[in-house]
């Protein structure tokens, strides 16, 4: 749950900034863009 919430607020930043490394730099958080953009 924890994981879907953060996965979708990571998307949404990366979304309207359209750069998912500033937002997304650390391995983790890149991981959970990732997944978000991929669904």
């Amino acid at each position: 749950m924890v994981f879907e919430i953060n996965a979708i607020l990571c998307r949404n930043r990366a979304h309207r900034t359209q750069k998912l490394k500033t937002h997304c730099n650390q391995a983790e958080e890149r991981s959970k863009c990732v997944l978000a953009l991929v669904r």
